[in-house]
């Protein structure tokens, strides 16, 4: 009977393996569990303990029920929302609330004014680090080419190393609007929020380069603790071909057991071999558009290739 089934399965429809059956084929089972605990052990080595237990933790859907019930708990909680904003403007926030809770994003939230244009002339006189270069290693948006031609290497995405140093930046990390969103949303008072000047440059650099300077070209899901926001706003023109964002929506719910082992670097096939009925969303927009995000949802940035992308992003956690 098992030969017959065998002989009659067509080489076009192979049998489907789970991420940890293609793991366990390719590695014995003790390497195969060494790898994925050195992944918590760079946390440790790189963060601390708690990041760590966090990265391990946070992924498991009851886990961060728990987590979610035992911080309502342990302080008091004020609900009420906070419409208005000095900095910014969006919809309706109880419309926000309901689309982020259903689809795990919601966009509309935007910079008003000349925000935009006090953001690019306070990024234009800081310093930046890239991943791929030593940790030592800072400079200033105008030096990029001199940078790459003295290491001969490509410079495809960078990190302001002094984002708080704007009275701008920490205006809108402290706004009422934006913190009352998070609170409603994680249904305790967030702990701390980590603001990002990132920009992005319409290069050639190749997959590998961009991926050891951590520009999450790939689908993954983030686990900077067990319920985060993140606000991200456009601060240059973005389109497909300037590194727009993409989500799935809807995917910000339970994982399955194959993609709970992993974070990074889903393929495109995989999601949607998952995820067959939802369809990705290309986020564009002009300067001072925004949207909000639960980064559990599964989501990638499109490699910049006609415009650099200059982006403000807060993680409310």
């Amino acid at each position: 009977m098992f030969g017959l089934l065998k002989a009659l399965r067509t080489p076009s429809s192979p049998p489907r393996r789970s991420y940890l059956q293609n793991a366990a084929m390719q590695l014995p089972i003790s390497q195969f569990v060494n790898r994925w605990y050195g992944k918590v052990a760079t946390r440790i080595h790189s963060y601390s303990l708690s990041n760590a237990i966090v990265y391990a933790l946070a992924r498991f859907y009851s886990i961060r029920v728990m987590v979610r019930t035992g911080r309502r708990l342990s302080r008091s909680t004020d609900t009420t929302l906070q419409p208005v904003s000095d900095l910014i403007v969006g919809p309706p926030l109880e419309e926000v609330l309901k689309k982020i809770r259903s689809d795990g994003w919601c966009p509309g939230i935007s910079l008003k004014g000349d925000t935009v244009h006090e953001l690019l002339k306070y990024m234009d006189s800081q310093k930046y680090i890239c991943r791929s270069l030593p940790s030592e290693t800072q400079f200033r948006l105008q030096q990029r080419e001199r940078l790459e031609s003295r290491c001969g290497a490509s410079i495809c995405f960078v990190k302001c190393t002094d984002p708080y140093g704007s009275q701008i930046v920490q205006s809108i990390a402290n706004d009422p609007m934006l913190r009352s969103l998070a609170t409603r949303y994680f249904g305790y008072p967030p702990r701390k929020v980590d603001v990002q000047l990132l920009v992005s440059f319409a290069t050639n650099t190749t997959v590998a380069e961009r991926l050891a300077q951590k520009q999450t070209i790939f689908y993954h899901y983030d686990l900077d603790d067990f319920h985060t926001l993140y606000f991200s706003f456009y601060l240059s023109p973005v389109d497909e071909e300037s590194g727009a964002h993409v989500l799935i929506p809807g995917t910000h719910g339970a994982k399955s057991v194959s993609q709970l082992f992993r974070t990074l670097n889903f393929s495109d096939h995989e999601i949607e071999e998952r995820r067959p009925k939802m369809q990705p969303m290309t986020i564009c927009g002009n300067p001072g558009d925004g949207f909000v995000e639960d980064p559990f949802c599964f989501h990638k940035a499109l490699p910049p290739k006609s415009r650099h992308r200059y982006v403000l992003q807060l993680r409310f956690m």
